[in-house]
């Protein structure tokens, strides 16, 4: 799932994610069948494989479009990192989310 709204591979060349046109992303990470953004202001996305909680929206569903985690949405997030199963955010005060 890389976010361009459909279950398939892309292989004839790189695509841009259309959901994140028009907003500057800071850094990316990648899990293992999931993929997180950080953009300008703050604010994380995450889509892909959600089978375990990884992708930080409360629940297990997959999802094939970058979402805002919610849960983050007053917090200024200015790192991201991703595991296999797990994502982790820093906040500009040095507070880990998981």
């Amino acid at each position: 799932m890389l976010g361009h709204g459909e279950a398939v591979y892309v292989l004839e060349r790189p695509a841009r994610v259309p959901m994140l046109a028009g907003v500057r992303c800071l850094a990316v990470a990648a899990g293992a069948d999931f993929s997180l953004a950080l953009m300008e202001g703050g604010a994380v996305y995450s889509w892909g494989f959600g089978d375990e909680g990884q992708l930080g929206h409360g629940d297990e569903q997959n999802l094939l479009m970058p979402t805002r985690i919610e849960a983050l949405a007053e917090v200024r997030v200015t790192s991201v990192v991703a595991g296999v199963s797990h994502s982790l955010a820093l906040s500009e005060v040095g507070a880990i989310y998981s």
